[in-house]
């Protein structure tokens, strides 16, 4: 419909390449959506933009993003944390959170210093289990269904073991973690726990 070769579309499709300007015009007026270009190209330039800030912060590896928040996170008391692709950080395990973070190096063609990043993030998640913090998390069913893999980050299922530690920490268990799990069923979400 677009007159694009099918190994353009699915170059596009895969996120191998972003769509050029008119790519996003053209795809507009064969969906009969014209008036939605210029919203189309501000989102496709914001999520460039964001990509370029991820790698500029990311510029000598993960390790100091991952100390540089330590100080804000101890002065925190109340955290409110919801995820649908991933596990929150503060839940994830040394193996998850280097899989999770080997990939984005990788895709980010950033320095790897995943081993010292990853020891960062699990030092600054002793705060899940410090006096004077709150945590509340909302997380997507899919992301702790066992067969869960990251779409094309090579990322394992959040380990079994990892999913029975913090089940047993619920309300009424844990003063400190109150955990939901949502269900997102054709656009609405249900808390399920």
């Amino acid at each position: 419909m677009a007159g694009w070769h099918e190994a353009k579309t699915s170059r596009i499709e895969s996120a191998k390449q972003a769509p050029s300007e008119a790519d996003l015009a053209t795809w507009c007026q064969v969906c009969r959506a014209p008036g939605e270009t210029p919203d189309l190209i501000a989102a496709s330039r914001a999520a460039d933009s964001m990509y370029v800030e991820w790698r500029r912060v990311h510029r000598t590896g993960m390790r100091r993003t991952q100390e540089s928040s330590v100080p804000l996170y101890e002065r925190t008391r109340v955290f409110k944390v919801s995820c649908s692709t991933v596990i929150p950080g503060f839940l994830q395990t040394p193996g998850y959170a280097g899989a999770l973070m080997s990939a984005i190096t990788a895709f980010q063609g950033t320095p790897d210093d995943v081993e010292e990043a990853v020891r960062a993030r699990m030092n600054r998640n002793r705060l899940l289990h410090a006096a004077g913090h709150q945590f509340t998390m909302l997380v997507e069913e899919s992301v702790l269904l066992p067969a869960r893999r990251l779409r094309g980050y090579g990322c394992p299922a959040w380990p079994s073991a990892e999913r029975h530690r913090v089940s047993r920490r619920v309300p009424g268990r844990d003063p400190v973690l109150r955990a939901r799990t949502a269900h997102v069923d054709a656009g609405s979400v249900h808390c399920l726990r």
